[in-house]
C-alpha cells in the first residue's frame, strides 16, 4: 500500500485502489473504491476500506464518510461494513446520491 490520498492494494500486481479527500476540508471522505474485475468478491475492497479507516483513526479522525448512487450495489457493501445512511441529494436527472458515515473511534 502506498501513502497519500490514494491507497493502492498490491498482490503481485495492483488489484485495486481507494481515493479519498476531506469533506469540508476536515472529514475523511472516500471518493472512489475500485477493484479490478478479476479480483472482485475476494475481500480486497473490504481490506482497502479497513486499512483506510485505520489510517484515518490513527490520524485522530472520529468518523469517515462516503457516498454512492441509490442504483448501485455499493450501498449494500458499505452498510455491511458498518456505514449508515445520513442523507442524500439529487443532481438533475440522476438517481439519489446516498451519503454514508461510520464512527471509527475505539
Amino acid at each position: 500500500m502506498e501513502d497519500g490520498e490514494i491507497l493502492l492494494l498490491k498482490e503481485e500486481e495492483i488489484v485495486g485502489w481507494l481515493r479519498y479527500g476531506y469533506f469540508w476540508d476536515e472529514h475523511p471522505f472516500m471518493n472512489m473504491l475500485f477493484i479490478i474485475n478479476e479480483y472482485r468478491g475476494k475481500g480486497f475492497g473490504k481490506k482497502l476500506v479497513k486499512d483506510w479507516e485505520e489510517k484515518m483513526a490513527g490520524e485522530g479522525h472520529g468518523f469517515v464518510m462516503t457516498s454512492t448512487l441509490s442504483n448501485e450495489e455499493a450501498q449494500h457493501f458499505y452498510r455491511r461494513l458498518g456505514y449508515a445512511d445520513i442523507g442524500g441529494f439529487i443532481f438533475h436527472n440522476e438517481p439519489l446520491e446516498i451519503l454514508l458515515t461510520k464512527n471509527i473511534q475505539p
